[in-house]
Order: structure tokens, then sequence, then C-alpha cells
């Protein structure tokens, strides 16, 4: 890893990153994989972060203002002792000071694989946690359902978080809310579908 000062990424929705060791991979095969493995070996506190295009019109502040929103959106995962501790969403045009912490940057990411991978913290159940591990699974949850929903690709996530019984209630509502929000065709024939049964 290159302790910088100041990095730029190549694409134009890819952040300024300062005051980080920036590692840039390229994701072949499975998003999941290759967080996964990150994460795994990470025990110091550390970022992983990708570019990923977003619904049309999502509008964040930051940097300059995009009238008609930015094409693409960073998502960042903190990452200490082999587990994420939290989920962000920010406007591509961001600055970002990684506050001398390694910050691995996953190049190549796929839309639908990103929204599933959110979607893994989203869990079935939280009943066997204590209230402390109960509050910080949700507010990841939480995080990463906002974040599944401002996908440009995600609402077949979405879909599929609505349809499940597993997860708590509070959680498949938000999934409902977020697809009605939604401008995608997939969300209008889901709802046509539920209503028409």
């Amino acid at each position: 890893m290159i302790a910088l000062t100041a990095f730029a990424l190549p694409a134009d929705a890819q952040p300024k990153i300062e005051n980080a060791r920036l590692e840039a991979r390229n994701v072949s095969g499975s998003l999941d994989a290759s967080f996964r493995t990150i994460v795994s070996s990470q025990t110091e506190p550390a970022w992983i972060g990708y570019s990923v295009a977003q619904i049309s019109g999502e509008r964040s502040m930051c940097g300059t203002v995009s009238l008609e929103g930015a094409r693409d959106f960073v998502m960042l995962f903190r990452v200490v002792g082999g587990q994420v501790e939290k989920i962000r969403t920010y406007a591509s045009d961001c600055i970002f000071d990684g506050g001398g912490l390694p910050i691995y940057w996953l190049n190549g990411v796929n839309g639908e694989q990103s929204a599933s991978l959110l979607a893994t913290f989203i869990p079935a159940t939280t009943a066997n946690l204590d209230t402390r591990e109960q509050r910080e699974v949700r507010n990841l949850a939480n995080t990463a359902l906002y974040a599944i929903a401002r996908h440009k690709d995600g609402a077949p996530t979405l879909i599929d978080l609505a349809r499940r019984t597993q997860i708590s209630p509070q959680m498949r509502q938000e999934a409902f809310r977020a697809l009605g929000r939604s401008k995608d065709p997939r969300a209008i024939q889901f709802f046509e579908q539920i209503l028409t049964r």
C-alpha cells in the first residue's frame, strides 16, 4: 500500500481521497467474495469503498451540486476486527479524508451484486443478541436498506426483501416504501402482482 497525501482516482465517478493508504483492487467474479476476503483479513480499522450507479435524480450535498442528480454514488464500509462496523453513502464528488487508515477501493463493482451484498446486513432475527448488539445490527440494517434503495439496480433486492417473511416487519415495510418511491418498472410489476392476487 502507498501512503498518499491526495489521490484522485481516474474515473469521474470515483472520489478524491486524501490522507489514506489506498489500495485499488479490481473485482473479478463475485463482489461478495472479494469484499469478505478483505473484511476477514482486516484486524485494524480500514475502509472499503466503491462507486455504483444510483437511481435517476438522486441528489446529495457535497462539493459540486448536480442539479440533475449524479450518475453514481460512493459506498463506504468501515471494517475492524473482521467485522463491518459502519456503512455510509456519499456523493461521488466529495473529497474524503481517510484519517491515515487503509482504504481498499474496488473497481468494476456491479450494482446488483452491491445491492445483494448490502442485503446480507439485514438479518432474519436479532432475538439472541443483547440490547447493544441489537442496536448496532439495526443501525447497519437501516443504512444498508437505505443504500439499496439508492441503487439504480436495487429493485430486485428490494423485492426480495419485501417478500422475506423472516426479516423484521419494519424492514419489510421499509423495503415496500423504497419500492413505492422507485420508478423502476420491476417495482410497478411487483405491486401489480400483489394487487391482482
